[in-house]
């Protein structure tokens, strides 16, 4: 038998040890392993109560009974201790989370070195970074720095607008975006036997680019809508005409003989970014007759791609939709964004078009 009996003085110890801040479960389970004894549990039921083993209830028992509260804490541990703390860590967590350029593991043990005089292995350093959820991973580039944080709060506030608009159904609103496609596509990621590296033929992309045009309307009847049209370098360049007839009779779907005075039954709201086209004299001459027959653009600030709902589509279809990654001819690489950008279409959405060619 296991008896313990406590003092006054103890009872008021074991409850303050209990209250301790940051205090281990397991210190705290030894704790009420002492508790429980001086209640007059036996050892089996308070391992039962506790779930843990009765030989682990006998250990601390009998520890307490010997030397008291200091005998419940843990031994130190035998061997060398870490040499990278949780120090070292947080402030490695910080550099990785603050700074802009890349790090590999060498470069990350070199400045624990040099800040910390901590010494660890690459090997190791990896397995600690991944437990606290680090990733070696491919880096994205970005604008948002380059924009005006005020105007980015008020155009969306705007659009946040115009989408209740949208949903009411008293207007037509649609993101418009222009992508270009080289023949050989963006680096990306495959399965591969261990040790071989999957090759990608490279072809340069001289009079070879393929530039699509696309338009996307996230709450029109019926659910979402995408339209696009693709053209090669020998097919002409988008221009502020082409532009012109692709927002009039794709995006807005007027007829093409359509007289001046035609107006839509419902405005047709087009967002748009500041590409040169879309800002070009011949588009902005056209904007009173465009604004006549029930069609407006709205101009996202400079430096803010993520306020245009069709940007996430172009690097779906680079990365994800166009498994052939090199392509010989303008005229294949042309057929197989045509194919990716339809299947989206007609999965996701319900319209594809023909790009009008210039004038």
């Amino acid at each position: 038998m296991y008896r313990i009996g406590l003092t006054d003085e103890q009872r008021t110890e074991l409850r303050q040890r209990g209250r301790q801040p940051g205090l281990a479960p397991r210190a705290r389970e030894r704790l009420e392993m002492i508790a429980l004894a001086d209640a007059g549990w036996n050892i089996p039921r308070i391992a039962r109560h506790l779930a843990v083993h009765e030989q682990t209830v006998r250990k601390y028992v009998t520890a307490f009974l010997a030397g008291g509260f200091d005998r419940l804490a843990d031994r130190p541990r035998p061997g060398r201790p870490r040499r990278l703390t949780d120090v070292h860590l947080t402030a490695l967590e910080r550099l990785l989370d603050t700074t802009e350029r890349t790090w590999t593991l060498p470069q990350l043990v070199g400045w624990l070195g040099r800040e910390h005089s901590a010494r660890v292995h690459p090997d190791y350093l990896r397995v600690l970074l991944k437990r606290r959820r680090f990733r070696w991973k491919r880096t994205k580039r970005t604008v948002r720095h380059k924009g005006d944080p005020d105007r980015r709060a008020v155009a969306e506030l705007e659009l946040a607008r115009l989408r209740r608009r949208a949903r009411q159904g008293a207007i037509d609103r649609w993101y418009l975006d222009q992508a270009g496609f080289a023949p050989t596509l963006p680096t990306g990621y495959t399965w591969a036997r261990v040790g071989v590296r999957k090759l990608v033929r490279y072809e340069a992309p001289e009079r070879r680019r393929v530039n699509v045009a696309g338009a996307l309307a996230p709450e029109a009847p019926g659910g979402p809508r995408l339209v696009f049209a693709s053209r090669r370098r020998d097919q002409g360049t988008y221009d502020a005409v082409a532009h012109l007839r692709f927002v009039r009779q794709v995006v807005a779907g007027l007829p093409a003989d359509a007289p001046p005075e035609y107006r839509r039954s419902r405005p047709c709201v087009i967002v748009l970014d500041n590409y040169a086209v879309h800002r070009s004299r011949v588009v902005t001459a056209e904007l009173p007759a465009l604004q006549a027959q029930g069609i407006e653009f709205y101009f996202l600030p400079s430096y803010s791609p993520e306020l245009n709902a069709i940007e996430p589509l172009w690097r779906q279809i680079k990365y994800q939709d166009l498994p052939e990654r090199s392509y010989v001819t303008a005229v294949a690489l042309q057929t197989a964004v045509d194919g990716a950008l339809t299947k989206r279409a007609r999965a996701d959405y319900d319209y594809h078009a023909d790009l009008p060619r210039s004038a």
